[in-house]
């Protein structure tokens, strides 16, 4: 891989998927925390991967793991240690699949502890964490230049400081940066309405339609400004390209569907429901593109 890459984007925008991606071929990644002020990194040396967490309580500091794992190995061991997706605990409520991806089986469950044999709990991270990224960039501009930009992969969550402190801005317009997004409204919006967690037949199609907005602004918020500060980029298509133009080596697919994500199946009538939502949602805001030009001419505000 010729380019250090910036893969900027909000929640699902392929952040996870790209990490794995890398993570599996033992590019070193560094994902900062979505909602929470704690950074993620995992480095390779050889078979032996190096997992940091950054937090601040007092000063910025680490919790450092060391295992040794190939890459075949990380696909069996569970988040955050290896790259396994259970998608049982990311759902309050399960609409698209009728509560199955809610139930463990006695199988699951001893397969989710039987995996977990190199997984060492960090014990010193504190519950509360002290802000980092929200405060003036120069209060953590050594932390940012020393931890979290030398990596292959380097995924930030906006803040204002990023855009608002001069040297990461330049650093910036000297990276290759990339912004992820879906041309298949359908099925990005059909995904969104899972993510959801509640039953949508029960719920308004005014808060339904507010919530898919949510994913769309928050992401051209990103991209608007990296416009305002005359950062240089590239978009990435999660439907019609793959992440093997960086990395040599793909992750698994399941039933057809990418790694770790839900297999539905779109012969129920909760599935056609979805869709006609999804349908009715991008009729309803004029939705053509969910990049940032889209917004001359949808609804979506």
């Amino acid at each position: 891989m010729k380019d250090k890459i910036i893969y900027w984007g909000y929640r699902h925008y392929g952040r996870h998927d790209a990490r794995d991606h890398f993570r599996y071929n033992r590019k070193s990644v560094c994902q900062m925390g979505l909602g929470c002020p704690v950074t993620k990194k995992w480095e390779y040396d050889g078979e032996t991967q190096i997992y940091k967490t950054y937090f601040k309580s007092g000063e910025i500091q680490n919790e450092t793991i060391t295992f040794d794992a190939t890459s075949d190995e990380l696909l069996s061991i569970y988040q955050s240690m290896g790259i396994k997706w259970e998608c049982k605990c990311d759902l309050d409520y399960d609409y698209l699949g009728y509560g199955k991806w809610l139930k463990w089986t006695k199988e699951e469950k001893k397969d989710w502890f039987t995996n977990l044999r190199n997984y060492k709990k960090i014990n010193n991270i504190p519950k509360k964490k002290e802000e980092i990224y929200t405060l003036s960039g120069h209060k953590w501009h050594d932390h940012f230049f020393n931890d979290l930009i030398d990596v292959d992969l380097f995924i930030p969550t906006y803040y204002d400081s990023l855009f608002e402190y001069k040297p990461f801005v330049d650093y910036f317009k000297t990276s290759k940066n990339v912004v992820a997004y879906k041309s298949d409204l359908i099925d990005v919006n059909i995904s969104r309405l899972q993510l959801m967690g509640k039953d949508l037949q029960k719920i308004k199609r005014e808060d339904i339609y507010y919530y898919l907005d949510h994913y769309i602004v928050c992401n051209r918020m990103v991209e608007s400004k990296l416009r305002d500060n005359n950062i240089p980029y590239e978009y990435f298509d999660l439907d019609t390209e793959d992440y093997d133009k960086w990395i040599d080596n793909l992750l698994p697919r399941i039933d057809g569907y990418g790694w770790g994500a839900y297999p539905f199946d779109k012969t129920t009538e909760r599935y056609s429901i979805a869709r006609q939502i999804s349908e009715d949602y991008i009729t309803s805001r004029g939705l053509t593109d969910i990049r940032l030009d889209g917004k001359l001419s949808d609804r979506v505000r």
